[in-house]
């Protein structure tokens, strides 16, 4: 269950992904791996297609194309600022801003993101989540360095790796705003988030930080 404004569909829409949060008739079989909606079967590996705008779900993989108003906004693509949907959306956009006595910020956690926002008209960002800036590559690994840290020389060593990543995205983030406000969050992580949960992240971690996989998990656990 949800809405247009349920936690699940404001971080899809964060991710550019398509989202319907409230299918209330949708009956999950996780020993059988398949769903149940009204009669209809969908096992695991067929096709489902989606449309956010309207809540509908298709039964098949349904061709799809790119917003033209992201392509040509965004990604400043000539052939999609001819289209008439971009076309009406930058007219409706000018219209609101003639009327208009709100500005919109935007939420942002990276310099791509802010770049995307600002083209898409917010005037700064209502808030910046530092901790999203780390789920990426080497980024996860100095984190979970951090955490699991034994002794204040590992901790103080994963954190000048992360300092690097983190003033390269807030020159980045504090550019692309030109001037406008960034609120920041400070660094609010749900730790387990962060560690890996599977064998092989856990074998790896404790490679690197030189401990046994065991006492890994044993960190792990006593987090949840």
């Amino acid at each position: 269950t949800g809405g247009m404004t349920s936690h699940a569909a404001v971080v899809a829409r964060g991710w550019g992904k398509c989202c319907i949060a409230g299918c209330s008739v949708l009956n999950i079989n996780y020993t059988k791996k398949q769903i149940l909606v009204g009669g209809v079967v969908v096992k695991e590996g067929d096709y489902l297609s989606l449309n956010g705008t309207t809540g509908e779900v298709m039964l098949g993989n349904v061709k799809s194309t790119t917003s033209p108003v992201i392509s040509g906004v965004v990604e400043n693509n000539p052939v999609a600022k001819k289209s008439q949907i971009y076309k009406m959306f930058i007219q409706v956009m000018k219209w609101a801003d003639q009327y208009r006595k709100l500005s919109v910020r935007t939420n942002a956690d990276t310099p791509k993101d802010s770049m995307a926002a600002r083209r898409l008209g917010a005037e700064g960002i209502g808030l910046t989540r530092t901790e999203h800036m780390f789920f990426q590559g080497e980024r996860i690994w100095a984190v979970r360095e951090f955490i699991l840290a034994q002794d204040s020389k590992t901790r103080e060593r994963a954190l000048k790796k992360l300092l690097p990543y983190q003033r390269k995205d807030f020159e980045g983030i504090f550019k692309e705003m030109d001037g406008f406000p960034v609120t920041i969050r400070l660094l609010d992580p749900p730790l387990h988030e962060f560690l890996p949960n599977d064998v092989n992240g856990q074998k790896e971690m404790a490679k690197r930080l030189k401990i046994s996989p065991a006492k890994v998990k044993d960190f792990i656990k006593r987090l949840h």
